[in-house]
């Protein structure tokens, strides 16, 4: 399929097509779904989505991690009934 078929199906501008493909950030989801379903993929839509398949993020948040949680002292309040 063409990208001029494309954007005709997706009811967009051929640029906004041509964005999408370079990975322009500015794109939104709205015309990622909205690709995916023209293609046949919009089941594939939770995938972009769900924060386990973001492995970057992942990668991130194990990074931020204490990395020895057992020398952090418990502050115990001495009126604490």
């Amino acid at each position: 399929m063409s990208m001029s078929d494309m954007a005709e199906r997706m009811m967009v501008n051929l640029k906004t097509v041509q964005r999408m493909e370079k990975g322009d950030p500015a794109v939104g989801i709205g015309i990622a779904a909205t690709a995916l379903w023209v293609l046949g993929l919009h089941r594939r839509l939770g995938d972009l989505v769900a924060p386990e398949s973001d492995r970057v993020a992942l990668q991130e948040d194990i990074k931020n991690l204490p990395r020895d949680f057992r020398k952090s002292k418990k502050q115990t309040d001495k009126f604490d009934f």
